[in-house]
């Protein structure tokens, strides 16, 4: 579970790339822990 959890914030580092607003990164990663993901499979 915490290393689904790494992965998950080291594809959002990724994909943030060139936000400079440190602020506006920590409110991803908060809403990160925050959504729902369905069970496939």
């Amino acid at each position: 579970m915490m290393e689904g959890t790494n992965n998950k914030i080291k594809t959002l580092q990724r994909q943030s790339y060139g936000i400079r607003d440190r602020e506006y990164f920590e409110l991803l990663l908060y809403s990160l822990h925050q959504k729902k993901y369905a069970l496939v499979g």
